[in-house]
């Protein structure tokens, strides 16, 4: 299926054109939820998104599709239920290409922490609640069976662990497909249209006024219903419907570190507590690196401008440090810091670390449903949840029935309906000529589309060399970004599309003139243009390196 800039013009046209049943304002892993959803039951539906597809909160998470084992500590059973549940259809029905099972450790060390009787009740019951859509038993271990499960873990202190498994996933790529399976039912999804004001009627929200981003073009979008889906930026769009509208949200920070896996040497997941206020941190291995997040600060500033700062580094870093003192771990070792901000739906005078994670569905007085909270892993639910009320309001106001209920639980997202088996990976490598590796790491972002990636290499095998010595991205997924992934910008490309402004230890700034040189061909860029992109692409690096200025 393409899905290029060429789609995006004619998406852009019909956006003009038609009216809709539903627009939903915010191109994350919510609102490309709920267009999808909303599009599988047959309501004509328009996503927009003022950045690219996930450029908010949706591509900066730990990378975690997990129940969530710390919310039991404050007696949020029917969150982790939910979200276990949801782990379950991720992992198996839904996007099984970009979801993995990964294995966890939870030290217990001596004076600090939670203790292993604490921790014991905690997996028993986190065990019950997945019931049979677990991934895995969980198993406690003592201090010897531990450090065999897990070498890097400090010898010293250590009291036993619990080993138990949640699920890796591929967040950006996970976003990007369910938005390709929006447009595969019949959505019109834009990435770089920013809503700048709501069209009423009688006082009621009749559809939104935007901009294109890249032309400056203003256009009238005439819909039904209007959902808010902007997440950080959800206050904004209640602005334009009631500048006195009461209902904000609680933004919280959180940041992570990318650092090189050889330096901590963890073979597994990670669960550690940080000494400040006991809150988890998680150790994930991705491939040659381990990301370590995440922190969980209030927000006030601006939700455009968000990075990690000094403060949120040592926290990580101190944590890391308390529990595996022989790391040693320094701002020296981190490559790259990304940040994001959690919109969480309820306000309370809780730390926000022990503020609820659940999603909360209003209507303002115009009429615009709005969504705030929820999780990643929850996208699905929270969808279902919020198609369910719009479903209800069309049929009421409109007459406008669903011709289907929520099918979305059963419905593999792009890639994922026909996974490539171990012979269709091996008949892969020896045609391109990449390696095990490389075909595994592409596989985990493409699952069966990484035929499309197979044959522009067949087609021309300079497409095989790799952009970054060290780093499993070729030249291949340039062209396919454009063509299949409606990548627009150079960080579309080098942010979201690959992370190799995370992983390289430039950002990818050396190799980004001929990841634009690519990309320029495909659309037609002038030079102007392709100075701007890595203009826009250096900034974007330097946000990932501001703590060791601040």
């Amino acid at each position: 299926m393409d899905f290029s800039f060429r789609e995006r013009q004619d998406n852009l046209e019909r956006l003009g054109r038609e009216e809709f049943d539903i627009v939903v304002i915010g191109g994350g892993i919510t609102g490309a939820g709920i267009a999808w959803d909303a599009a599988l039951r047959g309501f004509s539906t328009a996503l927009i998104e003022k950045g690219d597809f996930g450029s908010g909160t949706s591509s900066r998470s730990s990378r975690l599709i997990h129940g969530g084992l710390r919310y039991l500590r404050y007696f949020q059973v029917d969150l982790v239920y939910e979200a276990c549940q949801e782990r379950f259809l991720l992992l198996r029905h839904i996007a099984p290409h970009m979801v993995r099972p990964l294995p966890f450790i939870y030290p217990v060390y001596k004076g600090h922490g939670m203790g292993l009787p604490e921790l014991r009740v905690g997996m028993w019951l986190y065990d019950l609640l997945a019931f049979s859509r677990r991934v895995g038993r969980y198993r406690m271990l003592g201090p010897d069976d531990a450090l065999k499960v897990e070498p890097a873990l400090e010898k010293a202190g250590l009291k036993g662990a619990a080993f138990f498994y949640d699920c890796l996933g591929n967040d950006s790529q996970i976003t990007l497909a369910t938005v390709k399976a929006a447009y595969k039912a019949g959505a019109v999804p834009l990435n770089y249209v920013e809503a700048i004001g709501l069209l009423k009627s009688q006082g009621k929200v009749r559809g939104v006024a935007v901009r294109d981003v890249l032309t400056g073009k203003e256009l009238e979008v005439k819909a039904k219903l209007v959902v808010n889906a902007a997440g950080p930026w959800a206050d904004q769009i209640l602005a334009m419907d009631s500048p006195s509208y009461t209902e904000g949200l609680r933004l919280t920070k959180g940041i992570h570190l990318v650092v090189r896996r050889e330096r901590i040497g963890n073979q597994n997941a990670m669960t550690i507590s940080s000494p400040r206020d006991g809150r988890f941190v998680f150790l994930i291995p991705w491939w040659q690196f381990t990301i370590i997040g995440t922190t969980d600060t209030d927000y006030q500033g601006d939700p455009d401008i968000v990075y990690a700062d000094a403060e949120d580094v040592d926290y990580l870093l101190e944590a890391v440090n308390h529990t595996l003192p022989h790391v040693e771990l320094r701002s020296e070792d981190v490559i790259s810091t990304f940040a994001a901000l959690r919109p969480l739906a309820f306000k309370g005078g809780a730390s926000p670390y022990e503020v609820s994670r659940k999603h909360r569905i209003f209507e303002t007085p115009g009429g615009m449903l709005c969504i705030a909270g929820g999780k990643f892993t929850t996208y699905r639910k929270m969808a279902c949840d919020l198609v369910d009320k719009a479903a209800e309001k069309l049929a009421k106001e409109f007459s406008r029935f669903p011709k289907d209920k929520c099918r979305t639980y059963q419905t593999p997202l792009p890639g994922g309906e026909h996974l490539p088996d171990g012979e269709t990976l091996a008949l892969w490598e020896k045609a391109t000529g990449l390696s095990k590796e490389q075909i595994d790491y592409l596989s985990f972002s493409y699952g069966s589309e990484l035929e499309n990636v197979v044959r522009l290499i067949q087609t021309d095998s300079s497409l095989a060399e790799p952009i970054v010595p060290g780093l499993p991205y070729v030249k291949a997924q340039i062209i396919h970004a454009v063509r299949h992934q409606m990548a627009i910008t150079l960080k579309d490309f080098m942010v979201r599309r690959t992370r190799i402004l995370y992983e390289a230890p430039d950002g990818g700034l050396g190799a980004a003139p001929e990841v634009a040189r690519l990309m320029a061909a495909e659309q037609g860029w002038d030079q102007a243009r392709v100075e701007k992109e890595l203009a826009d692409l250096r900034q974007e690096w330097e946000k990932t390196q501001r703590f060791r200025r601040s």
